[in-house]
């Protein structure tokens, strides 16, 4: 995992490297987050408030499944 090795370089250095890692995964989060609302509403017929709900039930998912192998790290 590219964060962790990043954890064994200098701290500066790895501070700055893992904001812009960050900020990559982030930015590609929203992009896909945009996307899942959309193919919710299309696909699945949802008005826009049922396709974020639906949405954010899936984000919640995922970071409790990343939150449980960080929490293994």
């Amino acid at each position: 995992m590219m964060i962790k090795n990043l954890l064994n370089g200098d701290q500066t250095k790895m501070n700055n490297e893992v904001k812009v890692e960050i900020k990559k995964l982030f930015k590609e989060i929203m992009d896909d987050w945009l996307l899942q609302v959309n193919y919710f509403i299309e696909v699945g017929s949802m008005d826009p408030l049922q396709a974020e709900q639906k949405a954010l039930q899936k984000y919640r998912s995922w970071a409790k499944q990343l939150e449980t192998l960080l929490k293994d790290d």
